[in-house]
């Protein structure tokens, strides 16, 4: 039987003692105490800024869309805890994780890993995978370092221009990904835009060590569409939603992709915490 490969090789092997202590559950009822409970537990590591509200998980779960398949795992303790989880989509053939979380406590037992494993071993079932975006915070840039599911070292890392000098990575110039609003008013107007940056790390089939611009543009504009965008149904006209549309895909379009093409670099380059350091104490 073909091994399944693991989101993150964590260090720590995950042990048959660990197993028994916990249970992996895929939630799909957007209406499930589960669900509630996970996203309360998801409360209690991530501030408000970097946390979508529980309607948001419930209307991405009620989504009947091919090209965009949610997935949402979670462990349990013998108590019926949640103390770890999973979430993200299926985006055509991209990965988007939003989130892989572990209490505290649990890291370091194996929890971490079993998750991940399950995670990967699911998302697989839904489709080809050429690609993988995620929005990292600095604590878990190493962590996203390591979800590796190409070619070897092709890992999810964060990304830098290139010195035109050197065409070496110029780590003083990275590409930041902020993040767009989550909560709106019925008139298409944000509820408060707190403008939370986070460390956008990705991983492209077949370009393990420049990345097209081009190609991060497509992938970009493809994954926020799916995202961020809220249903119609949510506004109070058809002028209120294409004005939520016009914000989010203006914060993309200016914010993040206007500064990559402004650049006029072909490519951009990813690298791993782990290099990035190594190159800075030489």
């Amino acid at each position: 039987m073909k091994e399944t490969p693991s989101l993150a090789q964590i260090g720590h092997s995950s042990t048959k003692e660990t197993e028994k202590k916990i249970s992996i559950k895929r939630v799909t009822d957007p209406e499930s105490i589960d669900l509630k409970k996970f996203h309360e537990f998801l409360g209690t590591i991530f501030n408000p800024a970097e946390l979508e509200p529980l309607e948001s998980f419930k209307e991405e779960l009620r989504r009947q869309d091919p090209d965009n398949c949610f997935l949402c795992l979670i462990a349990k303790d013998k108590n019926g805890n949640v103390i770890s989880g999973a979430y993200g989509s299926l985006i055509k053939d991209i990965l988007a994780v939003r989130l892989l979380a572990t209490e505290t406590k649990q890291q370091g037992t194996g929890v971490t890993k079993k998750i991940d494993e399950s995670f990967l071993e699911e998302i697989t079932k839904l489709g080809e995978l050429n690609s993988v975006v995620g929005e990292a915070v600095d604590e878990a840039e190493a962590f996203f370092n390591r979800i590796s599911l190409f070619e070897s070292s092709n890992s999810a890392r964060r990304l830098y221009y290139t010195d035109p000098n050197t065409s070496e990575p110029d780590f003083s110039k990275q590409i930041f990904y902020r993040l767009p609003p989550f909560e709106w008013n019925p008139d298409g107007t944000p509820v408060n835009d707190p403008h939370y940056v986070e460390n956008l790390q990705v991983a492209i089939k077949g370009h393990k060590d420049k990345i097209p611009v081009i190609k991060l543009e497509e992938i970009l504009r493809l994954w926020w569409q799916k995202w961020y965008i809220r249903p119609k149904e949510q506004f109070e006209s058809n002028g209120a939603f294409q004005k939520h549309q016009d914000y989010v895909m203006g914060v993309l379009e200016n914010e993040i992709i206007k500064p990559i093409k402004a650049s006029r670099q072909e490519f951009v380059i990813p690298v791993a915490k782990k290099e990035r350091l190594k190159r800075a104490r030489q």
